[in-house]
């Protein structure tokens, strides 16, 4: 189990969905982090005592610190890999969400589709689910909640990051083909997939160039390709085990709901342009 906790605001929340999924379970936990926090040592310790907490510095987003720790162990000696890690979600509130008093700035965070689905999964009885799964069929190899598993390699926008994930593939011997990935490297997957990303031989000075405005084109974006892709690569498959077709029929139709939700609550620009509303500001001058 691997979680980065960059937003370490949100260490409680993760710690309990850990205790509590994988409770009586024989499982090693590395927690990478930017500094030493002794509030969260103790938290996590409390039930995992042989917990291991590395330093990592700020860089290369979420992908740089699941290396760190892919580089740091023996994957023969783990069945399955969880990797976990928190994100930010300040989220500006629209036009309508300020006429109804909402705060301009506010942090959405258990009821985001990240804690929701990214990290559905971590449940005792979702864990169970998946273990038998993964027992029952040999060429099942990396499971993640259907919201997040992506195709949007296809898409225009990511072209250049496509590209360079294929280089990448074609680099360990592996069939340049994306198939499918989980958007935001959320998963369980079997440990023997990632010695493909272990191969890469790869070390900070790959993630130096990496900045926020960026992004669409940064090297973490294609290694998040990657790493989602070792399963197809070697001949395995991503899937969504844990979830009913009911379950997945609701999440979409939810999620059409929220989408609509967000736009008119959030999106000031979006709405006052499509429905030409006046905005007046107000100038101070001190």
């Amino acid at each position: 189990m691997h979680l980065h906790l960059y937003y370490e605001e949100q260490f409680d929340i993760f710690a309990q969905k850990i205790k509590s999924a994988l409770s009586g379970r024989n499982y090693s936990l590395f927690i990478t982090i930017n500094e030493c926090n002794d509030e969260i040592k103790q938290k996590f310790l409390s039930f995992k005592s042989d917990a291991k907490f590395i330093i990592v510095k700020n860089i290369g987003a979420d992908i740089f610190p699941f290396i760190t720790v892919l580089n740091l162990v023996n994957l023969e000696d783990y069945d399955y890999v969880i990797k976990l890690h928190t994100k930010n979600f300040h989220r500006k509130v629209g036009l309508i969400g300020r006429i109804m008093g909402k705060d301009k700035d506010v942090h959405y965070l258990k009821n985001l589709p990240w804690n929701r689905e990214y990290s559905s999964f971590l449940t005792a009885k979702n864990i169970e689910k998946i273990f038998f799964e993964f027992e029952k069929d040999k060429k099942l190899g990396i499971v993640a909640d259907h919201y997040v598993i992506s195709k949007n390699h296809r898409k225009k926008r990511n072209r250049g990051i496509t590209a360079a994930t294929k280089n990448l593939l074609k680099s360990q011997g592996l069939p340049a083909q994306i198939v499918t990935y989980p958007i935001g490297t959320m998963f369980i997957g079997r440990a023997a997939l990632f010695n493909s990303v272990k191969k890469l031989n790869l070390d900070e000075s790959h993630f130096h160039k990496y900045k926020d405005k960026n992004f669409p084109t940064s090297f973490p974006n294609s290694m998040e390709q990657f790493i989602g892709n070792c399963a197809n690569a070697n001949g395995f498959t991503t899937k969504d085990v844990y979830n009913s077709y009911f379950h997945r029929f609701v999440d979409k139709l939810q999620h059409v709901c929220q989408t609509i939700s967000l736009f008119l609550f959030r999106i000031d620009k979006g709405f006052v342009k499509i429905f030409k509303i006046p905005v007046f500001k107000i100038r101070t001058h001190t």
